[in-house]
């Protein structure tokens, strides 16, 4: 059986533990010099054909697990595969050794009339944890930057990332109840698009905002995304 292929195909399922799961197996394949050759290249294709910044950072997060832990040294290739640069996919690469990338090459604003729609408000606390829109609410009010609906904006740029499935598929395949005493969190395609979005903007903030920290907004208001409370122990 082709164990590799399974586990990067799990790293899609949007279930949180299951995910984070199979990052930490991941990372000790790439670790591991049996296996290292072979899992590098499927991480380097898989990282390459990511389309959300949140995408990026869970992928970048394998690598650096297995440099944290069993020392790998990250191939050379692994800058010029990496898409969507984020202020969080920045950590990681300066962490393996590479420079940071710039964030601001494609950022669009808000043209004045836009809207923000409907389901951008629907999924807050229900598919994306409502403390990224509440803290850029905070954020808005000390840059007076219009955060919250440059946010919306980039969830609405980001659904052509899936066209064919923006909230992706069957996901009640996932959330369906597995009996009693079964409860789980999960982290649909929405929350990667909401989280990209939330990136996204933090970028901008630090290209017009002056004084602002995005970074430390970045990482303290994502704590409970499993690959940044491993980056943060």
């Amino acid at each position: 059986m082709d164990d590799l292929r399974i586990l990067i195909a799990r790293l899609g399922w949007p279930i949180p533990a299951g995910r984070w799961w199979t990052m930490q197996e991941l990372a000790k394949r790439l670790g591991a010099p049996a296996t290292a050759a072979e899992t590098e290249a499927a991480l380097l294709r898989l990282l390459n054909s990511c389309k959300l910044e949140a995408e990026v950072v869970e992928a970048l997060c394998i690598f650096w697990i297995a440099a944290a832990v069993d020392g790998y040294v990250a191939n050379l290739d692994l800058l010029k595969r990496t898409p969507k640069p984020s202020l969080l996919s920045n950590l990681f690469l300066e962490a393996l050794g590479f420079e940071a990338q710039a964030l601001d090459v494609d950022l669009k604003v808000a043209p004045p009339d836009f809207e923000i729609p409907a389901d951008f408000d629907g999924m807050q606390g229900l598919q994306l944890a409502r403390n990224l829109r509440t803290n850029l609410s905070r954020l808005e009010n000390r840059t007076s930057l219009p955060l919250v609906r440059q946010m919306a904006f980039e969830w609405t740029q980001n659904q052509t990332a899936y066209p064919e499935s923006p909230m992706q598929g069957d996901f009640w395949h996932f959330a369906q109840s597995l009996g009693e005493g079964f409860v789980g969190p999960y982290s649909s395609r929405a929350a990667l698009r909401g989280i990209s979005a939330y990136l996204r903007n933090l970028g901008g903030c630090r290209t017009v905002g002056g004084g602002c920290r995005p970074a430390s907004f970045a990482i303290t208001r994502l704590k409970h995304c499993p690959f940044i409370q491993r980056w943060l122990r």
